[in-house]
């Protein structure tokens, strides 16, 4: 078929072709980066994972926010990766639980804790290097 054509029909064709080819390209491209960056610039509504974790431009993690099998956990960690505080819910059952924040040293040990423990009890405890209460003070109605 192509034997048939003159040279003059044949150089056509291949024009016709190149043209067809970049014209199709260039259209495709387009259409593929608009919705790029229209994808791009939505935002989302709401987002579901059971952990979140922020991490330093070296790839270490410096907090995490989770679910466990018990509750949800907020932790922060230094840039060598000891945890330094920590806010959780334990949760008991449905209608009962704990809420707590943890403050830790550089020991990794527990220093701090304001927690809202048994029958809704505030409570403070300074904690001393070896881990025993240094000073304690429950708020009771």
């Amino acid at each position: 078929m192509i034997e048939n054509l003159s040279r003059k029909q044949f150089i056509i064709l291949i024009i016709v072709a190149v043209v067809s080819g970049i014209f199709g390209g260039a259209i495709s491209s387009w259409h593929l980066i608009t919705k790029y960056i229209d994808m791009k610039n939505r935002t989302m509504q709401t987002v579901r994972a059971q952990k979140f974790e922020v991490i330093n431009e070296y790839g270490k993690i410096l907090g995490t926010f989770e679910s466990g099998s018990n509750g949800p956990s907020l932790n922060l960690f230094d840039s060598a990766g000891h945890l330094k505080a920590n806010l959780s819910y334990y949760s008991i059952d449905f209608d009962r639980g704990h809420s707590s924040l943890n403050l830790y040293g550089n020991d990794e040990k527990l220093r701090i804790q304001l927690g809202l423990f048994q029958k809704e009890m505030p409570i403070l405890t300074f904690y001393g290097k070896d881990g025993k209460v240094l000073w304690e003070k429950k708020i009771e109605e």
